[in-house]
């Protein structure tokens, strides 16, 4: 399991912490592997395949959140049919 892959899984099992907070973190995540990434390419160095399997599993992650988050809006809504 990458470094990544686990921060991922660990972010994602905290019980203490909101959806919220857990989205917010993985698009820090994601801003970070997308900055090293511009970096890494701007300085001529090729481009790392870790880094982009780095953002697709953040991608992933937070795909899964984005449906949960619907799920518990649709959840809370006061419209039902």
């Amino acid at each position: 399991m990458t470094d990544v892959k686990k921060t991922i899984h660990e972010l994602m099992d905290r019980d203490d912490k909101t959806l919220e907070w857990k989205i917010s973190e993985l698009e820090r995540m994601h801003a970070d592997a997308r900055a090293a990434q511009r970096a890494g390419s701007e300085s001529g160095m090729t481009a790392d395949d870790d880094l982009e399997a780095s953002l697709q599993e953040i991608d992933r992650a937070l795909a899964v959140l984005g449906e949960e988050k619907t799920l518990h809006a649709d959840e809370t809504s006061a419209a039902t049919l």
